[in-house]
């Protein structure tokens, strides 16, 4: 159709319906030109103004990272008894653009919280709550309801299908047993960013769970489209430890402990059971402890494991290293007789008495290990000269670490001054310091033929990551003394539990060698004529070991002798040893 022609037929008709009029024909050019034009614009700002930054938000939803951390490893006792654990917390939130009835929910909400022996509510009543979510009505603002709450009240909640609650997880560290073995535990920070003391900082690097990145597909906003877990395939955990430590010996050490501790009037004490011929330690028993759950409320003095840290002088326990230096020397025998135990001694400007201020003339030394003769042990040393003393002494550990696995292990130092009057007191205990682990384990290379092992008191790990088990080995550290020695030297020590002050707790169908201590405590430069550390050490049978026992008591009331509260203890803990080691 011509132009005229449609213009002759626009003419006829309406030119609000005319689609072929001219003029609306250029009408709807002009539109279309414009359109293209906006369009053409938006394009050179999407692609030329802007595509630098949206390709980058193209680029993120393929190349963001997200950061993943396993679980803290596990600790075990050697017979699979879980000490620490992980388990999961939550906080709850209720977001306040999403709740129409805060009063309703908060009544929903209340009894369940409160059910929850470990839950923290935040909230006091329903009016405070109620105020607080109307002033973040318009913010997109949270108002939280509790902290601590456990699972269990968590799928509670959850069942309950309430809309507006946010929970927030948390991984914790919970301690079935409580506070049991608490010292050689240790503890994690609050925080959870690392483990203090014990095994918890020992073996804070094995025990932490390892950090991995894995792609995160998500949108320009953000949201997660979908997880690639190809990075996820490997364990992130940290290992599991399992400790030498037994459940059932570790609770009989506590209890006696605890008993013993209310029965003699005692400020401290500790037990200590091993396996001397491995080195194994199988129960580690404190007091005064603390609970490693609620670590803050204790005072921090009482972290540290005093078996491993504190050092005290031993008393008469010492004269078993005394003994077996002179029997390896061969400078004396059992029936050696002291020719200076009249009486008293003079050393330099220093008088040496006996405990009791009794002296046999001519004793020998098995029987002065047995009536604990402080002149006795002088004489020792006089024979040993002061340079194969001191020798024998280190080769026993003195001034050594212990390398165990836990946090707080310290090195003592060596004696520097070894004068006439120190040589003589070190030789009956006095004026020289150890820890209890470090007696334990220099007493442990008499049982063990005359080899001193390293205590250990991790018996393996376990790494999910690679599924593997890393045990621990005994570890020899030293033939301190000949095995011919320490057969004779435990022998003595089998006369001295079956005649000595204690002798009480020796019976014939159990043949038990140990000895006492009674160690007077210096305060200001001198020595407390009232206050003592009472100890007992010893292992049976003599002659085939299983198990090596100290008990010891610091500051009796009851009696500052070990033959009455110590040796008790010990022969109360040994009689269950018998039972549980096959001991006859």
């Amino acid at each position: 159709m011509s132009r005229q022609k449609r213009l002759n037929y626009c003419q006829t008709k309406p030119q609000s319906i005319c689609l072929l009029c001219p003029k609306r024909e250029a009408f709807i050019g002009f539109i279309s030109i414009l359109a293209f034009m906006l369009l053409f614009a938006r394009y050179y700002y999407l692609q030329i103004i802007k595509g630098q930054h949206y390709q980058a938000l193209s680029q993120k939803q393929h190349q963001q990272l997200l950061n993943f951390s396993g679980e803290r490893g596990k600790i075990y006792t050697q017979d699979n008894y879980l000490l620490v654990g992980n388990h999961r917390i939550y906080r709850l939130y209720a977001t306040a653009s999403q709740v129409d009835t805060p009063e309703w929910l908060y009544y929903q909400l209340q009894p369940l919280i409160l059910d929850d022996s470990q839950a923290a509510p935040t909230l006091k009543s329903a009016t405070l709550f109620a105020q607080q979510m109307s002033e973040k009505k318009n913010t997109q603002g949270i108002v939280v309801l509790a902290q601590k709450i456990s699972q269990k009240t968590k799928e509670k909640i959850d069942a309950l299908n309430l809309s507006g609650l946010v929970f927030e997880a948390e991984l914790v560290r919970f301690y079935p047993e409580a506070s049991m073995a608490a010292h050689t535990i240790g503890f994690l920070s609050k925080d959870g960013s690392s483990g203090h003391y014990g095994i918890e900082g020992g073996l804070n690097k094995e025990l932490e769970g390892k950090t991995s990145q894995a792609l995160l597909d998500v949108d320009v906003y953000k949201n997660p489209i979908h997880l690639n877990s190809g990075l996820l395939q490997q364990n992130l955990d940290g290992r599991d430890i399992y400790l030498t430590i037994r459940r059932d010996l570790q609770i009989l050490a506590e209890d006696a402990l605890n008993q013993g501790m209310e029965k003699y009037g005692a400020s401290r004490g500790e037990i200590i059971i091993t396996d001397p011929k491995t080195g194994k330690i199988l129960a580690l028993a404190t007091s005064p402890t603390y609970n490693p759950d609620q670590y803050p409320l204790f005072d921090a003095n009482l972290y540290k494991n005093p078996a491993a840290t504190d050092l005290f002088e031993p008393g008469s326990t010492f004269k078993i290293l005394t003994v077996a230096a002179g029997i390896d020397s061969q400078v004396i025998s059992p029936d050696t007789k002291c020719q200076k135990c009249q009486g008293p001694r003079k050393v330099a400007d220093a008088t040496i008495r006996t405990w009791n201020n009794v002296y046999y003339p001519q004793i020998t030394m098995t029987q002065a290990l047995e009536k604990s003769d402080n002149t006795a042990m002088v004489y020792i040393t006089d024979l040993l000269g002061t340079d194969r003393f001191k020798n024998y002494l280190k080769k026993f550990g003195l001034g050594q670490p212990l390398n165990l696995e836990v946090q707080d292990d310290v090195k003592p130092n060596f004696p520097e001054v070894w004068g006439p009057v120190e040589v003589a007191t070190r030789s009956f205990g006095q004026g020289i310091s150890l820890s209890s682990l470090q007696l334990v384990r220099a007493v442990g290379a008499i049982a063990n033929e005359g080899k001193m092992m390293r205590l250990y008191i991790v018996d393996q790990a376990y790494d999910k990551s690679s599924n593997q088990y890393y045990q621990t080995e005994p570890e020899v550290i030293e033939q301190v003394i000949s095995a011919s020695s320490a057969k004779t030297v435990s022998q003595m020590m089998q006369a001295a539990a079956q005649y000595g002050e204690a002798q009480y707790i020796y019976k014939s169908t159990n043949l038990i060698a140990g000895k006492t201590g009674t160690a007077q405590i210096p305060l200001q430069g001198k020595y407390s004529k009232d206050e003592t550390i009472a100890s007992f050490i010893g292992f049976a049978p003599y002659y085939d070991p299983q198990f090596l026992m100290l008990v010891k008591f610091e500051r009796p009331k009851s009696s500052p002798w070990a033959a009455e509260t110590a040796a008790v203890t010990w022969k109360e803990m040994a009689e269950k040893l018998f039972v549980i080691f096959n001991v006859h």
